[in-house]
């Protein structure tokens, strides 16, 4: 592994490990989980080693990234500039905090041109062979699915993780514990399905509470996956089985493309409705002077007709019904709920696709849009500045 140490010329600070006062030093740097190493088209000015965690190689067309492939302990980015200047092919991201070395590309090369022939010779010739296998590789991405986990790819993704865990998983007092080796081996092998995407459904459910990743230290001290802890295995199939209907069913189902205004609005129905009378047909019924003065005072948001109307669009609906004098806001209180989860799961997809990766140190969007103190849309919420004369979240009219 110390294959740096023994390249002549190089200065300690370049090698794996180095001495300092009789004291072995790590010289390795660190990059945290989603930031860039280097950038798609810059110049190759070093190559890098990763030391541990892992690294995804992107390519970015048509605004979305492509991941091509991943990088892990003892692989090497930047390997081109020993034959050649040349520029980065692909963007390097950190998928989880890693660390890895840096060499200055012009020592790299000056060491290995004093290497004997047949070195040379095989060293590109496996250079070439990665090169054309990321090539082909690219373009088969390209031809299909562009995305990580296109509309096609849901189901596919979320029945591969239920139907595994409901085979495998272990049932525990609050949660189903199920083996992360055993996930990757049934994806692959039985589902055929990228295990990497089935990581990124358990990280979207991770970020929103309803499952847990859990690490332990290998025999070399570095933190793996071994397993996953599932909250809510119900919610995974029955949001597989809503969004196969939707999909499928024929038409643009608009319930699976999410609206931010609605999801809003939906959260907010649903939240402020808590412990609300149900009638004898199952419905919610809400005082809606109460429920209007609720939202305006702890979300800083005005209800209005045009707000009821975006609900209608997505099949939600929620009638005002006059009873001893009072108006109620009668709902379907559990179609609004499920409706909830499966647009944030939708919402954590979609960022998902616009990334290239799922953000876990991102928090969860607050429902008070407005911060305190400042001035807030009376439609959605949102923040305005004194220069808005429409609001940049829903594009209402601004008052003087």
């Amino acid at each position: 592994m110390d294959f740096w140490a023994v390249v002549k010329g190089t200065s300690p600070s370049d090698r794996l490990y180095s001495q300092q006062d009789g004291e072995t030093v790590d010289n390795s740097k660190k990059i945290k989980k989603g930031e860039v190493l280097v950038k798609e088209n810059d110049p190759i000015e070093s190559i890098y080693l990763i030391k541990t965690g892992r690294l995804g190689l992107f390519i970015e067309r048509n605004n979305k990234k492509i991941e091509l492939g991943q990088l892990g302990p003892g692989q090497i980015v930047g390997e081109k500039a020993v034959f050649a200047a040349s520029k980065m092919n692909t963007t390097i991201i950190a998928l989880n905090d890693s660390t890895y070395l840096e060499m200055p590309a012009k020592l790299i090369k000056d060491h290995f041109e004093k290497s004997d022939a047949m070195t040379k010779v095989i060293s590109k010739g496996l250079v070439d062979a990665l090169t054309d296998t990321r090539k082909n590789l690219q373009s088969m991405k390209m031809e299909t699915d562009s995305l990580p986990c296109g509309q096609k790819m849901i189901p596919k993704a979320f029945n591969t993780l239920s139907m595994t865990a409901n085979i495998i998983g272990k049932k525990m007092e609050d949660h189903l514990l199920v083996s992360w080796g055993t996930i990757r081996l049934y994806s692959n092998r039985l589902f055929l399905e990228p295990h990497s995407r089935v990581q990124g459904i358990i990280e979207i459910l991770t970020k929103l509470k309803y499952a847990e990743m859990v690490y332990k230290k290998n025999e070399e001290g570095e933190e793996e996956l071994t397993d996953i802890k599932l909250f809510d295995p119900k919610i995974i199939e029955e949001f597989c089985d809503f969004y196969q209907y939707q999909y499928y069913k024929g038409g643009r189902s608009e319930v699976i493309f999410v609206d931010k205004l609605a999801m809003k609005c939906t959260d907010m129905i649903v939240e402020l409705s808590e412990g609300a009378e149900i009638d004898h047909k199952g419905a919610t019924n809400l005082e809606y002077d109460k429920f209007y003065q609720e939202a305006k005072t702890k979300y800083n948001f005005e209800f209005k007709s045009n707000h009821f109307e975006v609900l209608e669009k997505k099949g939600l609906f929620a009638t005002r019904r006059t009873r001893n004098e009072k108006v109620y806001l009668s709902f379907d209180r559990q179609e609004f709920k499920k409706t909830a989860t499966y647009w944030k799961i939708i919402f954590e997809i979609d960022k998902w696709n616009e990334r290239g990766f799922v953000n876990m140190a991102e928090k969860e969007e607050s429902l008070v849009a407005a911060p305190t103190g400042a001035p807030g849309c009376t439609a959605c919420g949102g923040a305005l500045s004194a220069e808005h004369k429409f609001c940049p979240g829903c594009g209402n009219k601004v008052a003087a």
